[in-house]
């Protein structure tokens, strides 16, 4: 595959535990090793905590 296409796939790729590869300059590579994506708390959580924190 080709890198930037690749990233453009990585979340939903590691949401289903399925490895990716490509072939960034001619050599094998694993982007999804340290793929750690910081999770957006929906609008409802984010009112629950401001109302706790009140």
């Amino acid at each position: 595959m080709i890198p930037k296409e690749a990233q453009q796939h990585l979340h939903e790729l590691w949401l289903r535990e399925i490895e990716c590869w490509t072939f960034p300059e001619g050599l094998k590579a694993r982007i999804d090793e340290n793929y750690n994506p910081t999770p957006d708390k929906p609008d409802w959580v984010k009112r629950l905590e401001e109302s706790e924190d009140s």
